[in-house]
């Protein structure tokens, strides 16, 4: 259920864009390396912001559902991880959040309507 979203700023958007395949190709095995998700639940987002008028240039947030096995040192490995990426990648800021959250809290449904669901992202 990993849920992902990278929230970029205005002057950071065509470099996203020029490194779309590295993000494509990068972004599900960092995800997967760290929380193990059940194939196809993965959701990865790149979203524009029109404006950034405080914090950093990227704002990376990722929920996922709360296990045993997916402890605190593992999400605080992962945000490390994909902080050292991005800033590396983007030579911008960078804010991650990684939050559990408890099955009991998550209701869900996916309805998938385009073709291209299957391919991961």
């Amino acid at each position: 259920m990993p849920i992902v979203k990278i929230i970029i700023a205005p002057e950071l958007q065509e470099s996203f864009q020029e490194k779309s395949s590295l993000l494509k190709n990068a972004l599900p095995v960092l995800i997967d390396s760290h929380f193990s998700p059940k194939p196809g639940t993965q959701q990865i987002m790149v979203i524009p912001a029109l404006l950034a008028l405080e914090g950093c240039s990227i704002l990376i947030e990722i929920f996922h559902r709360h296990s045993l096995l997916r402890t605190a040192d593992i999400r605080q490995s992962f945000v490390d991880d994909i902080n050292e990426f991005f800033s590396s990648h983007f030579n911008s800021s960078v804010r991650v959040r990684a939050i559990s959250i408890e099955p009991t809290h998550i209701a869900a449904q996916d309805k998938f309507m385009e073709s291209s669901h299957d391919n991961g992202i």
